[in-house]
């Protein structure tokens, strides 16, 4: 197979939106940003990333001319391939989404077919979330050039990156980050290219970005409650919701260590009889087209996989401490306190923050001890 052609022939922009002057963004008239790119591909398999968001970024949206029977895109959830192909001029999964910042692999059974995307480009402080183990990216920005230096990858040390080899349709090891950098050199992306990711431990690719070299003074969007990390059982319906605010209209696609989750764009999330293919990283990604919003990161175990604990933080305000008890999920717990650690009471003072955490205002006690007693 030939090497992937990915002419970025012509880049549009919002009114007002134009390059001048020793290489800087000029002001835009508008914040948004859009655009479309033209991608072409050979004959076989090429590794590609939505470049755009185009409001859904459903498939049967983001590949819109007419498809050849035998095209397949295949994605990677962390655990398993997932193939959607297109059978009678139609994908089989047409709901399936590409967003911005997944990759996946297309299965291309005609020469030179070409590819255009339409849709925004993300500004503001985009954010892609790298899962400990193996994963398929790509860039929320549609540049090209070097992974850290142009794209601004974090180099997190053990991180290994892999890209398709066209010419044998073969992975190829390109680089890993070591203490004195990428070896044996740092990777270039081509708009519209995806890479293969093994990383030693979660981490976020985040990067601040705008098209006319001002960042949005602020969003339009505000998420007013974000998803909440917890424990549950086996068997349990795991529910997560968000709550945001905005004057536009919202769309909502949540993840799972960073890879869409089908059928999932709504404020709530709901897996009814979860289990250990449940377990991850979540947030939700809320935009209204003109700006994008990631909310925090919700982690997800099983109770059953981990013993009942409390973990204790600092009140962000100095007020006091939060305690938030684990793994009590269809159980019911107490807290109980103690000043000596002989003698224990059930703690009646303790002020609910959310559904999981309450907290212990500080009231000039010299030493103040916490336990969970399940009953």
């Amino acid at each position: 197979m030939n090497r992937l052609k990915d002419s970025f022939a012509s880049f549009c922009v919002a009114i007002g939106l134009s390059l001048t002057g020793s290489g800087r963004f000029a002001v835009a008239a508008e914040v948004n940003a859009v655009g479309y790119a033209n991608l072409t591909y050979r004959t076989g398999y090429a590794l590609l990333a939505n470049p755009l968001s185009n409001q859904t970024n459903r498939v049967d949206e983001i590949f819109s001319v007419p498809l050849v029977d035998g095209t397949q895109l295949v994605k990677f959830d962390g655990s398993h391939w997932l193939t959607n192909e297109v059978v009678g001029g139609f994908w089989t999964t047409p709901e399936m989404t590409l967003s911005p910042g997944e990759a996946a692999l297309l299965r291309n059974p005609m020469d030179s077919h070409t590819y255009t995307f339409v849709g925004s480009v993300l500004q503001g402080e985009l954010k892609v979330f790298i899962p400990a183990g193996r994963s398929l990216r790509g860039s929320l920005v549609p540049q090209s050039g070097k992974l850290s230096q142009i794209l601004q990858f974090p180099k997190v040390v053990g991180t290994k990156i892999s890209t398709v080899d066209n010419a044998t349709g073969q992975w190829v090891l390109r680089a890993t980050c070591t203490d004195v950098g990428w070896e044996p050199e740092e990777p270039v992306l081509n708009v519209g290219e995806g890479f293969y990711v093994e990383a030693p431990h979660d981490f976020v690719w985040s990067r601040l970005f705008a098209g006319n070299g001002q960042l949005p003074t602020s969003s339009a969007i505000r998420i007013v409650a974000q998803p909440q990390s917890q424990q549950i059982n086996p068997g349990d319906t795991l529910s997560l919701s968000v709550e945001a605010a905005s004057t536009n209209t919202l769309f909502y696609q949540w993840q799972r260590n960073g890879n869409d989750l089908a059928d999932a764009t709504g404020p709530n999330l709901t897996i009814p009889n979860a289990g250990p293919q449940d377990v991850g990283s979540y947030w939700v990604v809320v935009w209204d087209l003109k700006s994008w919003v990631w909310s925090q990161i919700a982690t997800v175990e099983l109770a059953g996989l981990n013993s009942p604990r409390l973990t204790i933080n600092q009140d962000s305000t100095a007020r006091g401490i939060v305690l938030v008890p684990q793994g009590t999920a269809g159980r019911k717990s107490v807290i109980e306190t103690s000043e000596d650690l002989i003698h224990w009471l059930e703690a009646g003072d303790l002020q609910p923050v959310n559904a999981n955490s309450m907290m212990d205002q500080f009231s000039g006690r010299p030493a103040r001890f916490y336990r969970l007693r399940l009953d």
